[in-house]
């Protein structure tokens, strides 16, 4: 049985970004991915451009509940460390508008300088490892996969993502991992999706795009609004401004169990109630 300081369970962008940081403090370090591949998830984030950052990232843009520890993550990992961590690896980064995306626009060059990055600090990957459990030991954890090798650490750091992409490996199965060693796991829902509609009007405008500022107004009160494109499609409702509201509706769908959740459109939000 091989035995390391740190397993790192998935290979995705937080769990290279992990196994980085640690073999850079002088841990022998693996990574357990269910992939045939590190950072398959990478490849299609942003719509295969991979929006690194945001020159606006702050605690303000998450739900209300999760403040305190957004502030403390970035606190310790904001936007300049994410700048300076991609740079020193020596990837270019441009902007648009408060997005931040690779120079080249595309996402298969992150990937690359990552990859580059763990071969020449010889972090070791196990793939197709598909990770059915980790039990505690008296010199640490064994992580056991489900065709039966084991891998013996000191320490595990758990990244396998949430379930919003089976096909790449975020199916969930870390949740379980985790409430196996008494962490409480709050019901995921979707988010960052577009909306099904109720409205008829919306797939006779299918694949039409406006700028608007998009509402969701929960139980006839305004949650959130945001500005952005709107895309009419067959189903409801999508676009930047249509997924930057999603998460909240999605809750109060999912967990509050609200039965009247709406989406008010502005189409004209550069003009106020008396130019119209």
């Amino acid at each position: 049985m091989q035995k390391f300081d740190i397993a790192v369970i998935g290979g995705g962008a937080a769990g290279i970004t992990a196994a980085i940081s640690a073999r850079h403090n002088a841990r022998d370090v693996v990574i357990c991915e269910k992939m045939p591949r590190l950072g398959k998830k990478i490849l299609i984030s942003g719509s295969g451009r991979c929006n690194i950052s945001n020159l606006d990232l702050n605690e303000t843009h998450y739900n209300p509940e999760s403040h305190e520890l957004v502030k403390s993550v970035f606190s310790r990992f904001g936007r300049e460390k994410i700048e300076d961590f991609f740079s020193g690896l020596g990837l270019k980064l441009c902007c648009e508008g408060n997005r931040v995306f690779p120079v080249t626009d595309q996402a298969a060059s992150v990937l690359k300088v990552l990859e580059d990055e763990l071969k020449d600090l010889k972090v070791a990957a196990e793939l197709d490892f598909e990770v059915s459990g980790i039990t505690g030991s008296a010199k640490g954890f064994i992580v056991k996969s489900k065709t039966g090798k084991s891998i013996s650490c000191d320490t595990v750091i758990v990244t396998g993502g949430g379930k919003a992409y089976p096909s790449l490996g975020s199916d969930g199965n870390c949740y379980s991992l985790a409430e196996a060693f008494g962490h409480k796991v709050i019901e995921p829902v979707p988010s960052a999706v577009p909306l099904l509609a109720k409205d008829r009007f919306c797939h006779l405008l299918q694949g039409q795009k406006i700028q608007c500022s998009a509402k969701a107004i929960i139980d006839g009160k305004a949650k959130i609004r945001k500005e952005g494109e709107l895309l009419f499609t067959k189903y409801g409702l999508s676009g930047t401004a249509i997924l930057d509201i999603s998460g909240d509706i999605s809750i109060a769908i999912n967990r509050l169990a609200k039965k009247l959740v709406q989406v008010s459109v502005d189409m004209v939000p550069f003009m106020d109630t008396g130019e119209l």
